[in-house]
């Protein structure tokens, strides 16, 4: 069965707009992935009608969306997950100098009855919307995302405490991270949040260490400090269990 995606809204907020259904212009569909649909779009009662792009999330998941979420206690869907790491870069002063993600102007629910072209929503369900600023050049541009460009926007979204598990030339357009909808959020994850952690990716285990104060700051730690780190709370979690 899919999962519907009513989790609570994520602490950290982008502004919700305010959008009447009627002030909606579907114009092109751009692209589509597991998650979503974006549309190029205009809304006459924003930005003076100027073209968006809106970024769809579909009512409902099956459980593998989730996969890279489990940080909370919960599932978090993957618009939980961009709503949150966009709106931690773009309420970063020093990382608004930068930007390395593409603007978004806020978000706001489509109601089940809003059918552009084949795409459909389900039963009764809402479905939350991320609107963009509309960025049309190539996904595979590599004149303008080098390899050093995506180190460099991974190292500015780790400085703000979000691990992001999906940044590739396909998900940059025009210089810019487009997808941040398989993010963690550091500041979200707690101690005893670790143990539900599925991804056990070397850097994930560091960059939440770090965060939790548990390693040193440094950049980059050997990997068999990160490695002794991380078991040494796996051991510590599997003996208070015993002794419960």
């Amino acid at each position: 069965m899919p999962a519907s995606t009513t989790d609570s809204v994520s602490p950290y907020q982008l502004s919700r707009l305010q959008i009447k259904l009627e002030d909606i212009a579907i114009l092109n569909k751009i692209g589509e992935g597991d998650a979503g649909i974006v549309f190029e779009a205009t809304i006459s009662s924003l930005n003076d009608g100027e073209k968006v792009a809106l970024k769809v999330f579909k009512p409902y998941l099956w459980p593998y969306h989730y996969t890279f979420s489990v940080i909370t206690g919960r599932p978090l869907s993957p618009f939980d997950r961009e709503l949150a790491a966009l709106s931690a870069v773009q309420n970063d002063e020093e990382a608004s100098l930068d930007l390395p993600v593409i603007e978004s102007y806020g978000w706001f629910e489509l109601p089940a009855n809003f059918h552009p072209g084949r795409f459909k929503l389900s039963g009764e369900s809402n479905a939350k919307v991320i609107v963009k600023k509309l960025m049309l050049s190539l996904p595979f541009d590599f004149s303008k995302v080098t390899p050093r460009d995506m180190i460099r926007h991974r190292d500015i979204l780790d400085r703000l405490g979000i691990y992001d598990t999906d940044i590739r030339a396909e998900n940059f357009l025009s210089g810019r991270l487009a997808d941040l909808s398989a993010c963690y959020i550091l500041t979200q994850i707690t101690r005893p949040d670790i143990y539900n952690i599925q991804d056990q990716s070397p850097r994930l285990k560091q960059a939440v260490l770090r965060h939790l104060e548990l390693i040193s700051s440094v950049k980059s730690e050997p990997l068999k400090v990160v490695e002794d780190a991380w078991n040494q709370l796996q051991s510590q979690r599997e003996e208070m269990e015993s002794t419960a």
